[in-house]
This record gives structure tokens, sequence and C-alpha cells, in this order.
């Protein structure tokens, strides 16, 4: 280690070389190194979707999922899962166990279960589509398309713009809200079909034959060869209108024209797209992996902008929901708090120290953050809104080594020592714990890499990036801050007839507290004995006094207004029923509201959503409100505000106002999951569970996922009768289905779109009772027979979606909290308690309380599994260090002391514990420790005796003070500017920087006098050991 320090010092090019080669990488890996939302992250969740036009959900359920699931039974690997059945389409969302060593053969296994299912019906056109779910699919921005131009207008300029926008490099997937496709439209007359006695199956055959273009081979004329292509490719309706239907031999035939309607149109309307309250066609843009996101969308805005000023004046284009506004956010906190920290660590040491050994040491923040980048980009972590958030945890410990190294060398050099000899041998006399709290700090951290579920993953950047801060901080204060204090220092002698005010100051201060450490040390058994006490008082409040929330819904920027009228709703009426709400929204005031998005026909929380439920029924106000700190009322103020003064239209059954809270994604507050066969029975336990929650304080927005769909028609062919008139359920039923859902008889393939022909019904007809009882199905003789001969028709309810957990059918209840009045814990704990003998009545059904809980539950036992190892961790560093059991256990105290202070700070702020609170406890309790190994270790080397008198004891601590007393105050310089947004606010991360503030500082002062007191009981406590077991050898210290 000599010869280390003495290279480090005496080498000062090499030094300089090595720092300015940090800068300039670390400048450039910056510049370079890949920005996004959030890191690439695996869901552990994969999705089999399947559509089968004009299903019914109970169809759906048993054609398509049920097999499907009777297969996926037999993956391994598989934790859970659960699925909707709906009209059309069928969604399986399977979670794999996060402890599977390799996803990628479950999600194969996936693909061949579902691939080996042989009995789909015959008429499903397409086969599952198995996909991952993955970070990288979320969207970065959405480009809204608007104005007082016709639809078509705006449909081909959005077509345009999505051209450019897809030559962009970075650009993965634009999804379409609001776009309707090119469609071809046969309309046929039934009248005209009976007499001349065509059907439709015969019509779509005859336009599937006509539409062909074959390759025929080659054929040699001469010396040239040829390539032979038989041609029929549709280019025009009015070339589907001439194609020949039926021909017979005396020359006559049926032409298209003769029994239907050709028409070019868009597809019908069952999602409508409003922006700000005017019509639009949105753009949804998905960056690609490892894209940098700041970067892209900057060049969107900038395609955008150009795109804007060739196109008609009338068109308005916006950009909602930009999501690189949060990561600008924290780049800008993490640009400003370092500044502020930076500025005021010079200060502190400017003055403190001298302003030469102040500039040493403030250097070393700025030189190990460019360090850390550079080791960031090598190990393939993006600048994302979770590294940045372990960037700015870790900001205030930056010059926790190089304050200790640098006050420790000043105070050689005020001992008269040379600025070289003092770089050496201050360096050297503390290199061996300044390893061990840094090394301290990393396995606090470290284990939250192990945190199992989603939340793990969204935070395994974190300590990952907090590793390697302080790792590169702890090679700067080594190698590099040494040779700058010697070389800052030259020609420096002290004058010890000349003191500044400041070294008066602190010597008086560092006097005080010699004397308020002898009282303390006089009656330490009761120093000792009231901390203990204050601490076990202040860990019990923690624990039984204080709410916890797993993300708090502190600044909340974005909340959604759900609708639903009643089932069978038109998509027209929809829409008037939802605008009084879109005029409601915008009397907000411009300071408050940034835009929204309205959506009727669907609601869901992103195009990737798996849990999406479509409907001309429903509909959806996604709200994007400005930043937090911008605005006087919190989102909560806002929702109660427009909850009071909304009123609600008598054809909406329901509204709901769910805001969408920071951090990973997380279930709802209170989710209640109750499995079993028979429906009734599963409404009649979610109506019990609604009724209670309806008599808690704090709980709204109840509500359960049973959606009762449109009345259906039913179709119930007489099967003797059938059977005599030559026709089979098949075929009656695949008649009934072109004519009213329609059938994709043929494509015309363009260059830039692929246009379906559809034959069906026209809409009016499809309207009528009576054309459905005189459909005409055609015979084996090709017979004309109307429907009403074989079959008679009956309308029942249905089930608008049909839900599995397990392959067992399900239905959820589900409800919000208002947070001021209760919390999702408090709710779910007498859930479990007054329902635990429910299921007594109800044998086979089963019950789990999901959503939030389910994911509190799963932090905090990851959380307490990551503390425990950190603390047995932490425990075997300092036995390695101290080689003594009871110096490692009075270090450990040190940790319940970081607790006092952080229930404190969070009390008097008023926040609850939090998942992001907890986070800040487990990196603090590597943190507080610092300060104990620093003093003891230092105690021990001034004194080698192995029982220390109190004297040396206090002598000892009032050397160690002001290292102590510096560090801990350039941390919490570091992170003040977080706790109150000085500089930039992120309501998010302020719970963690708010526990590191506090409790670091509560458990400084404990240490400085708890530490000293619990030293001299173990000091005398050795003495009673060697006094009446005299052969108990102490000279390793092994006590």
């Amino acid at each position: 280690m000599t010869k280390f320090s003495e290279f480090s010092v005496k080498n000062s090019l090499f030094v300089n070389c090595l720092a300015l080669f940090f800068i300039v990488a670390g400048i450039l890996a910056i510049i370079r190194i890949p920005r996004e939302i959030f890191p690439n992250v695996d869901f552990d969740i994969v999705t089999v979707r399947t559509n089968y036009t004009g299903a019914s959900p109970e169809q759906v359920e048993r054609l398509i999922t049920i097999p499907i699931e009777e297969n996926l039974k037999e993956v391994d690997g598989i934790k859970e899962f659960n699925s909707i059945s709906v009209d059309s389409t069928s969604i399986i969302i399977l979670e794999i166990e996060p402890d599977e060593p390799n996803k990628d053969r479950i999600v194969t296994d996936i693909q061949r279960a579902v691939e080996r299912i042989t009995d789909f019906p015959d008429d499903l056109e397409e086969l599952p589509v198995v996909t991952e779910m993955k970070t990288r699919d979320n969207p970065i921005v959405e480009v809204s398309l608007s104005g007082n131009l016709p639809e078509e207008t705006i449909r081909q300029l959005a077509e345009n713009l999505e051209t450019e926008f897809e030559n962009l490099k970075d650009v993965s997937d634009i999804a379409l809200k609001g776009f309707r496709d090119q469609e071809i439209w046969v309309e046929v007359d039934p009248g005209k079909m009976a007499q001349l006695e065509v059907s439709l199956p015969l019509i779509i055959q005859a336009l599937k034959k006509r539409n062909v273009g074959v390759p025929g081979g080659r054929m040699t004329l001469g010396a040239k060869e040829f390539l032979l292509r038989t041609t029929g490719e549709f280019e025009t309706p009015g070339e589907i209108e001439e194609v020949i239907v039926r021909a017979n031999d005396e020359g006559h035939w049926v032409q298209i024209k003769d029994i239907a309607s050709v028409k070019s149109s868009l597809a019908e309307e069952k999602i409508t797209n409003h922006t700000n309250g005017t019509r639009s066609i949105n753009l949804v843009v998905i960056k690609r992996a490892n894209g940098n996101a700041l970067t892209l969308i900057k060049k969107i805005k900038d395609v955008a902008h150009r795109f804007k000023e060739k196109a008609p004046a009338e068109l308005n284009i916006n950009f909602v929901n930009d999501m690189t506004y949060y990561l600008e956010r924290r780049l800008n906190v993490l640009k400003s708090n370092g500044a502020i920290g930076f500025v005021l660590v010079f200060i502190l040491l400017f003055f403190v120290l001298s302003p030469r050994i102040a500039a040493g040491a403030a250097i070393g923040m700025p030189t190990a953050i460019l360090a850390a980048f550079v080791f960031m980009r090598f190990f393939g972590i993006s600048i994302n809104l979770l590294s940045m958030f372990g960037m700015i945890m870790v900001i205030g410990m930056l010059v926790d080594e190089d304050i200790v190294i640098a006050e420790n060398v000043f105070r050689h050099m005020e001992e008269g020592k040379s600025p070289l000899r003092a770089a050496i041998e201050g360096t050297l006399e503390v290199t061996k714990p300044l390893l061990a709290t840094v090394l301290t700090t990393l396995v606090a951290f470290l284990p939250l890499v192990m945190m199992k579920g989603i939340i793990g993953k969204f935070v395994r950047d974190i300590p990952i990036v907090v590793s390697i801060v302080l790792i590169a901080s702890l090679l700067e204060a080594l190698i590099i801050l040494p040779s700058h204090i010697s070389d800052f220092n030259r020609g420096y002698k002290r004058d010890p007839n000349k003191k500044r005010k400041i070294e008066i100051w602190t010597n008086q201060l560092i006097g005080a507290y010699g004397r308020s450490l002898r009282w303390c040390l006089a009656k330490k058994h009761w120093v000792i004995g009231v901390g203990s006490l204050f601490t076990i008082a202040s860990i019990f409040y923690a624990i039984f006094g204080m709410n916890f929330i797993l993300f708090p819904a502190k600044g909340v920027e974005v909340f959604f207004i759900r609708a639903e009228a009643e089932v069978g709703t038109p998509l027209e009426t929809m829409t008037s029923l939802i605008k009084p709400l879109e005029e409601l929204v915008t009397t907000l005031p411009e300071e408050e509201l940034d835009s929204y998005v309205t959506q009727i026909g669907i609601i869901q929380q992103d195009p990737h959503d798996p849990f999406t439920s479509r409907g001309s029924h429903l509909a959806q106000i996604a709200v994007f409100l400005t930043p937090n700190s911008r605005r006087d009322r919190s989102a909560q103020e806002i929702m109660e505000d427009l909850r009071s003064r909304h009123k609600k239209a008598a054809d909406l059954t329901r509204i709901d106002f769910d805001e969408v809270k920071p951090g990973p994604p997380t279930g709802k507050p209170v989710a209640i999951q109750i499995r079993g066969k028979d429906v009734p029975t599963l409404m009649a336990i979610a109506e019990k569970y609604k009724t209670y929650l309806k008599s808690l304080p704090g709980v709204r927005n109840i509500d359960d996922d049973f959606e009762r769909g449109k009345d259906e028609m039913r179709v119930v062919i007489d099967e003797k009768r059938a059977s005599q008139a030559q026709l089979s359920i098949a075929s009656i039923a695949a008649s009934v289905r072109h004519a009213f859902e329609g059938t994709i008889a043929t494509v015309i393939r363009k260059a830039d779109e692929k246009i379906d022909v559809i034959v069906r019904l026209p809409i009016e007809l499809r309207q009528d009772k009576t054309v459905l009882e005189n459909l005409l199905v055609e015979n084996t003789y090709g017979l004309m027979i109307p429907l009403k001969e074989v079959a008679h028709f009956e309308t029942e309810p249905s089930i608008a979606a049909v839900k599995h957990l397990e392959a067992e059918r399900l239905i959820t209840v589900t409800a919000n909290i208002d947070e001021k009045i209760t919390t999702s814990q408090v709710v779910n704990t007498k859930l479990s308690k007054d329902f635990k003998d429910l299921l007594i009545n109800y044998p086979g059904y089963t019950i789990k309380y999901g959503g939030e809980q389910e994911d509190t539950n799963e932090s905090l036992k990851s959380l307490q599994d990551a503390f425990i190892i950190a603390f047995l961790l932490i425990l075997l560093i300092l036995l390695v260090t101290f080689r003594s059991i009871l110096d490692s256990t009075i270090i450990l105290l040190t940790i319940p002391y970081g607790i006092v202070g952080v229930a404190a700070g969070l009390t008097l702020h008023g926040q609850p514990f939090s998942f992001m609170a907890l986070l800040g406890m487990v990196g603090l309790s590597g943190i507080v420790v610092d300060n104990g190994i620093l003093m003891i270790d230092f105690i021990r080397r001034q004194h080698k005796e192995t029982i220390a008198s109190d004297e040396a004891i206090i002598e000892g601590a009032k050397i160690r003070f002001r290292p102590i007393v510096l560090v801990t105050l350039s941390t919490v310089f570091g992170v003040i500017p977080t706790v109150y947004g000085i500089g930039g606010n992120d309501p998010f991360i302020q719970p963690m920087a708010l526990a590191l503030n506090y409790g670091l500082t509560v458990s400084a002062i404990l240490t400085l006098f708890m530490i000293p007191c619990a030293l001299s009981i173990a000091s005398d406590f050795r003495h009673w050991l060697l006094k009446h077991f005299s052969w108990i050898r102490l000279t390793n210290n092994n006590y």
C-alpha cells in the first residue's frame, strides 16, 4: 500500500493523464450511450392472441381459449396464466417463473404447444400469435393529426408522415389510432340473388378465382427466354363489377353488377379518436431497442415540423404523451443537483480545510461521474429513468472518500509535514477503512439485484449504477486525489502562530464536542439505555404507526376518465355522451392542462395493453397535465374537482377517474380474484365483497370485471329438416356469417397497402330480422332454401368477456384508494381477516388478493431478503476488517439509528413509507456504518492496546469529529436539492432522498455519542473478562 500511495503522488504526470483520459472518455460515453425511457426489461410475460372474426365470447372460449389452455398446462416454467375471451378475440397472458434461467426455451415451448393444436375451427383465418412483452415495446410519443379536413385527406397525410417516420433509424414500429383501412364492399341484393339463383358462397368463390396472378414458368422462343405469368389481379372496383359469377351454354351469364353494388370505402368505424376535442389520427411511435430516445424525439419533431410546412394550412400536428420529457427532467435534476452539490461541497471544504484542498477534492466529483459513464457504457447500461435515479441517489456520496482523504492529509500538513509526505501518509492511513466503507455500501445495494418480480427487474439498474459510481469514486480518491493535493499544495508551509477564524471556530466546536462526550461517557449506561429505547420506539412507530404505500400517488401527471354506457350503445351515441366530459376537461386552466386524447369504442392503457376492452359502449379520456412543479394543484385535487363538477349523463352506467402512478407497472390497490365454475356463484361472492368495500372509508370506484354482452340472436337449426333439405349446419352457419359479418373474398395488393374485398349485405338489410329469416342458403342440389324453413330464432343475453385464471372462470373485484384516508395494505388486511371463513360455504372456489397487494408482498419479501443478505455481508466485512466481534457489533448498531431519522423525515414531510423510501433505507444501511468504521478504526490505530481508556476514546473521537461531520454534510448537501426540488423536482425519487438525508443526519449525530459510549462499555467488559478469566487471549481483539 505504501508503494502504491508513493507511486500516485510521485507520478503526477501519469495520474493527470489518467484523469484526463476518464474526462475525455466520459464525455464521449455520455454522447454515445443510448438514452431510453426504461431499461430493456423482459416482463416475463408472454401473450397468445387469436382473432376469430364473428365469434361470440363464449364461442371464442370454447373453440379457441380452452384448447390452447389445455395444451399450455404441459409447458414447464409457467408461474401463472390467465385469459380473456371477447367478441372475435382470445388473449392468453402467461407469466414465466422469474427464476427460470432459460426463458427463451419456455417461449419456444409455448409456441410449439400452440402449434400442436389441430382442432381449431376450419374458418379460423389466422393461427394464434405468440408475443413476448418487453419495455422496448412501450411508445415514446404520440403524434396527432387533426384539422378541418376530410377524413380521406387526413388519412393520406397520416400515411405519408408514417412513411417518413419509418425511415428514421431508431423507429421500431408505428401504431395508428383512429385510422380506418381502405376496403371495397360488394353489397349483395338478396332479391336479385334469389331471382338469378346465386348464393353468397358462389359469389365469394368467383371473386377468389378471378383475382389471381400465377407464375407459369419459362418459355424459350428462338434465342430469347421469357417468363410466363397468368394475370388477373383486380386494379379497380370497376373490374370487380364485371366478374362473371355464373354462365350457361346458351351464352347467358350473371355478373357481380347484376346482383350487387361495388364501392370503395373506409372500414366501418369501431373506434373513434379525438385529440383536444377534435377528431384525429394519432401515430404512436415505438423506439427500437438501444435507440437514443432523446435524439429520436428531436428527429420526429423536426420531421413533423417540416411536414407541416408542406401540408394544407388546416392541418394541426400535436405531440401527446412525450415520454422523453420524464427522462429529460431526471437528467436535468441530475445536472442541477450535481452542480449545486459540487458548489456546496466546494464551499464547505474551502472554509473548513483550505482553498487548495477544496479544489483538489471538489474536482473528484465530475471526474468520478465521467469515469462512471465510461464503465456504464462498457457494461451496456443505458441512460434511462432508473439508471439516472441511481446516479442521483449516490451523488451525495461521491466526495465522501475525497473528503476523508483530504481531511486526513490536511491534518498531517497541520502537523508540519510536507504536502508530498502528508499526501502519502494521510492516504495510506485511511485506505483500509475507506475500502471497508465502500465495500459495506456496495454490499448494501448489490443484493437488490436479486429482487424478484417486475419491480425487481425495473430497479436492477439502480444498484448496478450505484456500485459503478462508488467504485469509480474510490479509484479516483485513492489514485488521482493524493497526487492533486500534493501538486496543489506545493510550497505550502504552515505558520503555527497564524490561524484562520474557521479553524478557531472548528477547534471550539471540537472542544465543545469533547466536553459533551466526556459527560456522556460519565453516564454511558444511561446514554446507551435511553438511546436504545428511543431507537426501538422509532422502529416500532415505523412498522406499526406509519402507513405503507408501494408507490404513492405523488407527482401524478396523467390520469384517465373512463366511461361506460349500456351494452349495445351505438358508437355515435357514445361519442355524444362523452362530449360533456371532454368539455369539462377543457375548463381546466392552461397552467394545468397540457392535452387530452379521447378514444370511443375502447379502453386501454397503451397499444400493447393485453387487458384492452373493446365495445361501442366504452370510452376513455387520457388527460395529460403540465409538470407538477408548474401548477398549484395536485392531480388528485384536479380529479376531485372534475369529479364534483361533472353531471353524469343518465345513459352512462359508470364513470371512473384513474390516476397513472409513476414507477413500475402495478395492479389496482384492491384486486380480489374469485375463481370457480359457476358464473352466478362467482357473481354472488363478488357482490359480498363489493357491499363490504362500500362500507370502508376511503375506498372508491368499486366494481367487478364481469361484462354483460349484447343480446345474442341465436339461429337454432332443426337438424332433421335441414337434413331433408340437403343442408349441412356448416353451410348454414357460413351463409349467415357471409351475409351479416361479411367475408373477405379476396385482397387487392398495391405498393403501399392491401385492400380487402368484403362480400356481405348492405347495412340497412343487416338491421332487419326478416332478411335473416328469409336468407337463402344453397343446398347440395343448387336449390335455394330460406333459412326460416330449417331454423327458428331465439334472443338471449350474452357475456361480453369470459375471463379465466389457471383455466378456471374468473371474476375480479377492484377498487381504488384515497391515500389521504386509508391504504391498500390496510384495506386488504381487513378483507383477509373478515372473509377468512367465506369459502367454507363455497367449496371448489378460490380467492386470491392480487393487484397492488400482491406486488407489495412480493416487493417487501424481496427487500427483506436483500436487507438480511446485506446485513450479513456487512458483518462479514467488519469482522475481516476489525477481527473483533464487539467492535463489529458496535458498528452494526448504527444501522437502527438510521431508521430513527428515516421515520422522522418521512413524518415531518407527510410521506408514508413506500418502496422508494425502503430502497433508500437499504442503501442507507451501508452508508451509516461508514462513520462508525472511521471512528473505531482510528481509535484502535492510535491506541494499540486492547483496552482503551475513556480519555483515549475522547481524543480519538475528537480527531474523527471533523471528517465525520464533513462527510455527513457533503452527502446531505448532495441530496438536499432532490429533497426540496432545488434545481428540479422529481416527486418519484423524493422519498428515497428523504430517507438518505434524514437517516444519515440522525445516525451521524447518534454515532458521535453512542459509539464512544458503546466502546467504553466494551472496554469495561474486556477488563472484566481479563480480571475474572485471565486465560482469555485478547491480543487480536477476538471479542
